[in-house]
């Protein structure tokens, strides 16, 4: 199921980019005593009581009438009119909306007017009254009960007072995660635009399943399609190109952005589509850390194959420059084909089966010991700050990513170059190569000698 989107509206200067910044505890959104100052959609993926949802911040809307109320000369109508097109949008995209209001000046007409759209859409929403500071202006706030929200929730985007009431009621009225019927891996075909992710999930159906087009940004929505291979089931989710925020222009294309990160959150496997002719770029690498930041498998997908000059050395000096540019995502294979010849396509669905066995397997807690045990006679940790450090024994806590906890005397003092050399011969010895592994080290007391 993918990520929910709770979209955060209402009229200028109610205290929606705070409120923002609060729920996600980071100052992300731009906040100003000047209304108007939020023009463009700013989203973060937060958590609250086990669930995940994208949080939306958007404009302050202006009904077409009151269009120059309170911004500068310069921005009459024009910029008002783009933010209630905006505002519209998330509404229509959001699966939750969070009307914010404020206490101080009551109800306005343009609260009235988003209420009116608000029922027209039929999107489930909570009524959040702001700068609501003490209990006294709570029985001020009861009289907003009048907008036929329900019951009204009091916060304080500033102290942060009822902000947890607030999210326990969004986590409530979040739509309920469904239960998958199929045992299929989902499989989300990701990367920039134009570089032929859809022609690559047609590569992949064998037939033209996908709008396919030259034009950046046809593929507006994530499109599921099953199929099977060699007994496998697969759900392929083909994504909308991914682009940097500061390239988002339009509304749609933020939210096929929002979308896009939305499927990869749900996948279990992600092909990341990079286009041969132009490497790998910075877009790539913040998509590829999207991935592994989800602990998700990530394959990297070189299309346009076909069209590079090559001799029998050049796949391995490209893949060599990838995962030499990829850092800590070395271990990601890569692949190289092209979505147009179908060239190698047929290696990838079962790259990722098995890939995915990998991710899911679990190693005993004997065999962790004993590998332990080894890898440590062979290269000790490290002294730290005068303090001999030994590592007693691991154990495998999950699966999807595999999540192993080593504990340690003096767990904070154990050097990156050292969990590395751990994280390494992992995939080494026991079998977790081409899969991000989730590594954690505890305290853990000296056992006493008897």
């Amino acid at each position: 199921m993918p990520v929910p989107i709770v979209a955060i509206v209402g009229r200028p200067n109610v205290g929606k980019s705070t409120l923002f910044n609060r729920l996600i505890k980071r100052r992300l959104a731009i906040v100003h005593g000047q209304p108007g100052v939020t023009r463009d959609l700013n989203y973060h993926l937060a958590n609250w009581n086990r669930r995940n949802f994208y949080l939306v911040d958007s404009g302050g809307y202006i009904p077409g009438r009151h269009a120059d109320r309170g911004l500068g000369p310069q921005d009459h109508g024009e910029i008002a009119r783009l933010v209630r097109e905006q505002v519209d949008t998330a509404i229509q995209e959001a699966d939750l909306v969070v009307l914010v209001t404020d206490v101080q000046v009551g109800t306005q007409e343009e609260e009235q007017y988003l209420v009116r759209i608000l029922h027209k859409s039929g999107k489930p929403a909570i009524l959040a009254v702001n700068k609501v500071d003490s209990e006294k202006e709570e029985g001020e706030a009861a009289r907003f009960a009048r907008l036929g929200l329900g019951e009204p929730v009091f916060v304080s985007a500033a102290s942060g007072r009822g902000t947890g009431e607030l999210l326990d009621k969004i986590a409530e009225s979040l739509p309920k995660a469904k239960e998958e019927k199929k045992k299929s891996i989902p499989v989300a075909v990701v990367g920039r635009p134009n570089v032929g992710k859809s022609s690559l999930v047609n590569a992949l159906l064998g037939k033209k399943r996908v709008l396919v087009s030259p034009n950046p940004g046809t593929t507006r929505d994530a499109i599921d399609t099953e199929l099977a291979r060699d007994g496998q089931s697969f759900t392929l989710i083909d994504t909308a190109g991914l682009r940097r925020k500061a390239k988002v222009k339009e509304d749609v294309e933020f939210y096929s952005n929002l979308r896009a990160l939305s499927s990869i959150s749900r996948a279990e496997v992600c092909f990341l589509v990079i286009d041969a002719m132009e490497g790998v770029t910075g877009q790539d690498m913040a998509i590829a850390s999207e991935i592994l930041d989800q602990h998700k498998i990530l394959i990297w997908a070189v299309n346009k194959w076909d069209l590079v000059e090559k001799d029998e050395k050049t796949a391995e000096k490209y893949a060599d420059a990838i995962q030499k540019k990829a850092g800590e995502f070395f271990f990601a294979p890569v692949i190289f084909i092209s979505a147009l010849t179908k060239q190698r396509v047929s290696k990838l669905l079962p790259l990722a089966a098995e890939l995915y066995e990998i991710w899911s397997k679990r190693v005993t807690t004997s065999k962790l010991n004993a590998f332990l045990e080894e890898i440590t006679q062979v290269q000790p940790p490290p002294a730290a700050l005068g303090r001999h450090i030994k590592l007693y024994y691991g154990t495998q806590v999950g699966t999807k990513p595999p999540e192993i906890v080593f504990f340690s005397n003096f767990p904070k003092l154990l050097a990156d170059s050292y969990k590395r050399y751990i994280l390494n011969q992992l995939r080494e010895q026991l079998g977790f190569d081409g899969v991000p592994i989730k590594l954690s080290f505890k305290a853990r007391r000296e056992p006493r000698k008897k």
